[in-house]
């Protein structure tokens, strides 16, 4: 890591390493000042240890002279291991030493010449080798002519503060290894600053000059922070955060859904989340916006804010809302055609059945009709005035059933063309009913009870509500049995004109399909009758284009009932009551 630093980072090593070489400086000066001090101070306290040793000496020698006592005084004078104490004359004669007492006095020199080379320049000092260093101190003997001479090792001297010395040596090292430390951290949290400053700046550039829309928002909600293009697509002032928040800039419907995806993202369920909501403008106008937010953490984990941008996606909306009602229209297309296919099929098949009747119930009735007249004219003259009658009545029927037949086709003709159309008027009803049974052979009218007030009317198109009554009377007696009960009666609603036979009846299974077109019962009696299947059909088309409509329920004990409903008039003031 130095070797990096050294290499690319000098820039921001110079100053520290250069604080750090003065601190050094420093450091080592005050080592040495106070190995110095140390040392002067030992050597003060030796030679003032050695001038008690003095006036000890001569209160001693006041006396005879030297004696046993001062030669056992200074063995013990300098407690310090080494330590040698001599006792001179003025002629620097040995005459005590801490070693004992010598017989008479002996020149110094040749005792310890050493110590005599050093006095003969200074009365204190060092002498000797670097092993064997020792340093001496002399003082006058109080009252006498000689002088009391105390050396000792260096080492024995210095001890104390050799020893000190080595513990300050250790910490001013150990300062000067925290000091280069502190001066390389120094260093790298200088170059991680500029780094940090070049980062933020670089964030700066591409935050504020970014094209999309970016958005610094507190964990609390609040936003810190804008660039150029948010105030661009809402139409906020530049780099100005709304003072409202999200909450003025955030559409109503979509505050719940950003809200928890926010919370989960706080949570740590989620790094982050996209989704399309929309904004407001300035203006008033809504503005869709794909926001793509991520949550930033300190080192411990912990969310400092959300990091957000904000893609206008108004073009991409629109295409997508086009995109959306061209499928709808195709759809619709689509539907209309297949209506329309189903109207063709439908009308293709009305085609085919109006074929099949007009081939089969028509036919048949021509065909009748063109024998019997054929026949008459065949056989005139030979035929009786009573044969000629029965044959006449009976072309006189089938025309009528015929007739019966085209008016059901032009009937069903305007219901597909969705032309049938009611001119209502006023109408007694038991004149329409006795109009409707004059159609019917004698014989067969003989069968049927009608039983209407005279007072009832109802608001109908007259030829409607014949064609109405005559389906449904000729339908109970070509299905039914007499007898036939013909009833009316006025409701709220207006009037229920009941038709009731006394046959079996509608079949169970068939009463779904009574008024379906082309509908014939399968079962019962219906297979046995001849029918185009279009009579109660056509009367329920009629009924519902006069407000009316027509319904079925079983007769008791037997038969069938058809109830047709029409609007009733009320007879004293003419109007219309349903």
């Amino acid at each position: 890591m130095l070797g990096r630093i050294v290499r690319t980072d000098w820039r921001y090593l110079a100053l520290p390493l250069a604080v750090w070489a003065v601190l050094c400086a420093i450091g080592t000066w005050g080592v040495f000042w106070v190995e110095g001090r140390g040392e002067r101070a030992m050597q003060d306290r030796f030679g003032e240890r050695v001038r008690i040793t003095a006036r000890a000496v001569s209160e001693l020698t006041a006396g005879d002279g030297p004696s046993n006592q001062l030669g056992r005084y200074l063995a013990h004078a300098i407690a310090i291991d080494g330590a040698q104490v001599y006792l001179l004359d003025g002629d620097d004669r040995l005459i005590a030493s801490s070693n004992g007492l010598p017989a008479w006095p002996l020149p110094l020199a040749g005792q310890d010449p050493l110590i005599a080379a050093a006095l003969a320049g200074a009365d204190s000092g060092h002498y000797g080798s670097a092993a064997t260093e020792r340093y001496f101190d002399a003082q006058p003997v109080p009252g006498a002519a000689g002088r009391i001479v105390a050396t000792v090792p260096v080492n024995g001297l210095y001890g104390p503060v050799v020893g000190a010395n080595v513990a300050v040596q250790s910490i001013g090292a150990g300062l000067g290894v925290l000091g280069l430390v502190a001066a390389l951290t120094a260093a790298r949290a200088g170059r991680n600053r500029a780094a940090l400053r070049a980062s933020e700046a670089e964030f700066r550039g591409l935050f504020d000059n970014s094209m999309l829309g970016m958005v610094v928002t507190r964990t609390d909600g609040e936003i810190e922070r804008v660039n150029r293009a948010f105030g661009a697509l809402l139409g906020h002032p530049p780099e100005i955060p709304p003072p409202g928040g999200w909450a003025e800039i955030l559409h109503p419907d979509e505050a719940a859904g950003l809200s928890a995806l926010a919370a989960r993202a706080l949570a740590g369920d989620i790094p982050g989340f996209t989704a399309t909501v929309r904004l407001r403008h300035t203006s008033g106008r809504s503005v869709p916006v794909e926001v793509t937010s991520t949550i930033i953490r300190d080192e411990l984990g912990e969310p400092l804010h959300f990091s957000t941008q904000l893609l206008d996606i108004s073009e991409r909306a629109r295409r997508q809302e086009e995109q959306r009602a061209y499928r709808e229209e195709l759809a619709a297309r689509a539907r209309e055609l297949q209506s329309a296919n189903a109207e063709l099929q439908a009308a293709n098949q009305r085609v085919a059945d109006m074929v099949a009747m007009l081939t089969h119930d028509v036919r048949q009735p021509i065909a009748t009709i063109a024998g019997y007249c054929e026949l008459l004219t065949d056989m005139w003259d030979d035929t009786d005035d009573r044969a000629k009658r029965r044959d006449v009545d009976r072309i006189a029927a089938t025309a009528a059933s015929m007739s019966g037949y085209v008016e059901e086709i032009l009937t069903l003709t305007q219901v597909d063309a969705d032309t049938l159309f009611a001119h209502p008027a006023p109408l007694r009803l038991a004149d329409a009913i006795a109009e409707s049974l004059a159609h019917l052979p004698v014989q067969q009218r003989a069968g049927v009870t009608v039983t209407v007030d005279d007072r009832l009317r109802v608001f109908a198109d007259p030829r409607q509500l014949h064609q109405m009554l005559v389906n449904l009377i000729s339908n109970g007696l070509k299905y039914g049995e007499p007898p036939m009960l013909i009833r009316a009666l006025s409701t709220a609603d207006g009037v229920e004109i009941e038709i009731s036979d006394s046959g079996e009846g509608v079949p169970e299974d068939f009463v779904p399909h009574l008024f379906d077109r082309f509908a014939r019962a399968k079962s019962g009696v219906a297979p046995t009758k001849k029918g185009t299947g279009l009579g109660l059909y056509i009367v329920r088309q009629l009924a519902v284009a006069n407000s009316g409509d027509v319904t079925y329920r079983p007769h008791q004990p037997s038969g069938a009932s058809f109830v047709l409903r029409l609007p009733g008039v009320d007879a004293t003031v003419g109007a219309v009551s349903a």
